[in-house]
């Protein structure tokens, strides 16, 4: 639930595909249009009936900053990323779940800092288990 308050209220979230980017296909695995759409799947994770323990591992590399604007009172800087994601379930070696880019846009206001977007693009077209956690 603490995730829900790195967003903007009106932020975008996304996780899809290098290929339907490529394509400009809008499908993706992942879509909170704002911050309400990503409590209410936080809360829908949280209170699951069913759901295997996981215990994953992310790591960032590559942090660029491609961009930075001042709109107003606030600040935007626009940052790209590469990330890997290993999982481990029920307490299994830990294997590779997902590696891709990030496209954010972060907004600062009043010392305060938020995403704004995050567009997660992974590399693969299909990923072999549930995407349950943020990236």
């Amino acid at each position: 639930m603490e995730w829900v308050t790195f967003l903007a209220p009106d932020c975008l979230y996304k996780v899809t595909s290098r290929e339907n980017v490529e394509r400009g296909w809008p499908l993706c695995f992942v879509l909170c249009e704002n911050q309400d759409m990503a409590y209410d799947r936080a809360a829908a994770l949280q209170d699951s009936i069913y759901f295997r323990q996981r215990v994953q591992q992310h790591m960032v590399s590559n942090l660029r900053i491609t961009k930075v604007e001042q709109q107003g009172s606030c600040m935007l800087v626009s940052v790209t990323s590469s990330f890997t994601v290993y999982e481990s379930i029920n307490g299994h070696e830990a294997s590779l779940l997902v590696t891709g880019k990030t496209l954010d846009i972060l907004i600062m206001r009043d010392a305060q800092i938020a995403f704004k977007q995050r567009i997660c693009i992974c590399t693969p077209d299909i990923i072999s288990d549930s995407i349950v956690y943020p990236l």
